[in-house]
């Protein structure tokens, strides 16, 4: 049994099929095509050579390098260019080798499980420190041999019993029982570092024989300037620093200057007397006067009231004037629909009925200008009901499906219910199996063959591509009674090739008959999953297969020509 990956030499037969005999000195007419693994390929070079022409006719050998032996089953064959030869195929499996056994894993008890290269390193391995283990072995044994349980009560020691002992009344006085709290009010002092501060005392400050403040700001230039800008400056009762601050807090709380206006803003009207005030004293300016409290101040104009307003919408707006009753009270549009319908069906009935009746006539003969039957006919052929939509459907094949099972119709395909979901999943099936089962005459078309540019391994010198839309072949005309069907192609040796086959087709497409038939094929490929009866299931089964039978006995009368091509080209069998 030969390696995997290694190179090999196989031994292969030409027969001459016309003698019957192996075929010799064909070596360099045959060309090979192997299979790897499923694969197809093509040898490099075979060097295909005879082996021996007198005691062994027939037999040629190949050669295959390593890279194309590398696959578990292989097959090698080909063909002949010669006629009526044919190249049988020779297969055979490889032995693994080497590292292929290595990824087997290890047998069953082995001390090995895994590769050796999947583990650790030498390289990536580092030894812990001693130190560190030393260090960790000095905290361990100081933990006692039994450890308590999580939980377990805790035993004092003779030592704790003894300082508990040695403490005195007056130690335990004085542990405080009032600590200082988060909401101390004394915490609010700690307003800056004690770093921050001067380490200097007051006897040292005061003992400098110089003591002025620098850097005092603009806290001289701010009294003066306020000062003297006032036309009263009389200054009482004020001798200190904080005195002058509260002062000049005062005067720019109450004045403000925009160019030459000055903004006086008053809280209590009371304060200020607005008859002496002249525009003089304010620079000719207008007065810019802001009031908080309002209280006595009134309007030159008083607002309308409640009642006036009501009146003057009363009096101006008309729709207010149309709400004179409740709209609740009225007739509502869905009520007013149904009785409309039930308006068309009293009419239509006292219609018919009074005319047959009463004048004894129908209401199409009643056509004199002007007269009520004229009226009446008008009136029902304008209100006829429309003509039921006939046209076939995916949507509407699907319902007739869900009809037969006993369930609603659906309005899409694409619906969240569990019919739409499943009329949606087996659909195209139903369509392809039904179209395959019978020779439909709306289905069938004709067509004639290009020769595909690559011919078969062997067996066949033709092949011809199918047309796209093939879904069986009914009829193949040719020089020769053997062809075959494979992979979407037909096999043959026939130089012209023309078929008849049924074709898929659109649902707006399919005859009456046609589209009966995929209703109860659905139904059939649904019936379980819908209704979860088996007996339902097998009742549309049969039900399709009378469907079958009623189309190919109305075909019988459509295909009443015989029509077909020249009785010496056709074929009377299906093939091979």
């Amino acid at each position: 049994m030969p390696f995997i990956n290694t190179a090999v030499t196989v031994s292969l037969v030409c027969w001459d099929t016309v003698n019957n005999v192996g075929k010799t000195g064909d070596a360099s007419n045959i060309t090979l095509r192997g299979v790897r693994d499923g694969t197809l390929f093509t040898p490099s070079d075979p060097s295909i050579t005879q082996v021996d022409s007198t005691n062994l006719p027939g037999v040629y050998k190949a050669s295959l390098t390593a890279s194309e032996n590398n696959g578990t089953f292989l097959t090698l064959g080909g063909k002949s260019s010669s006629t009526g030869c044919v190249i049988i195929p020779v297969s055979w499996s490889n032995e693994l080798t080497g590292d292929a056994f290595a990824r087997l894993g290890a047998p069953s008890g082995a001390s090995i499980a895994a590769d050796i290269g999947s583990r650790l390193a030498t390289s990536g391995y580092t030894a812990p420190a001693n130190s560190d283990i030393a260090a960790i072995k000095a905290k361990t044994d100081n933990l006692p041999a039994s450890p308590a349980a999580v939980g377990s009560a805790m035993t004092l020691t003779s030592a704790y019993d003894a300082a508990k002992s040695a403490a005195s009344q007056a130690s335990v006085n004085a542990i405080p029982t009032n600590p200082l709290a988060t909401n101390d009010a004394r915490l609010n002092n700690l307003d800056a570092t004690i770093s921050s501060r001067s380490t200097l005392t007051a006897a040292q400050v005061w003992a400098n024989s110089t003591r002025t403040l620098s850097s005092f700001g603009t806290l001289v230039s701010d009294i003066v300037s306020s000062v003297w800008s006032a036309g009263t400056r009389t200054l009482t009762a004020i001798s200190d620093s904080s005195g002058i601050t509260t002062l000049l807090s005062r005067i720019g709380s109450a004045l403000s200057f925009t160019g030459s206006n000055v903004h006086v803003h008053v809280k209590a009207k009371d304060n200020l007397d607005f008859g002496a005030l002249e525009k003089a004293s304010l620079n000719a300016a207008t007065p810019s006067v802001t009031v908080s409290d309002k209280t006595g101040f009134s309007l030159a104009t008083p607002p309308p009231t409640a009642a006036q307003i009501r009146s003057e919408l009363d009096s101006n707006s008309a729709k207010l004037a149309n709400l004179d009753t409740a709209v609740s009270s009225r007739l509502a549009a869905d009520e007013y629909n149904d009785m409309a319908d039930s308006i068309d069906l009293i009419v239509s009935g006292v219609a018919d009925g009074v005319l047959s009746a009463i004048w004894g006539v129908d209401i199409d003969d009643l056509d004199t200008e002007g007269s009520i039957g004229q009226r009446l006919a008008a009136y029902f052929a304008t209100t006829a009901e429309p003509a039921p939509d006939l046209s076939v459907s995916a949507l509407k094949i699907c319902n007739d499906a869900l009809t037969l099972l006993g369930n609603s119709p659906i309005t899409s395909l694409a619906e969240n219910t569990k019919a739409a979901r499943l009329c949606s999943q087996f659909y195209a099936s139903a369509v392809a199996a039904t179209l395959r089962a019978y020779n439909w005459n709306c289905a069938t078309a004709r067509a004639e063959l290009t020769a595909d540019t690559e011919p078969p391994e062997f067996g066949f010198a033709i092949r011809y591509a199918l047309p796209g839309d093939c879904l069986r072949v009914v009829a193949v005309s040719g020089n020769t009674h053997e062809w075959k069907i494979e992979n979407g192609y037909i096999l043959t040796n026939s130089a012209v090739v023309q078929i008849i086959y049924i074709k898929r087709i659109s649902a707006s497409e399919m005859d009456v008959m046609l589209s009966e038939a995929v209703a109860v094929k659905l139904a059939s490929l649904i019936a379980f999953p819908l209704t979860n009866s088996a007996t339902v299931a097998k009742a549309m089964f049969d039900l399709y297969k009378e469907k079958l039978a009623d189309a190919h006995t109305m075909d019988a009368f459509e295909n009443g020509t015989g029509e077909h091509l020249a009785s010496d080209t056709w074929i009377n069998a299906r093939g091979q």
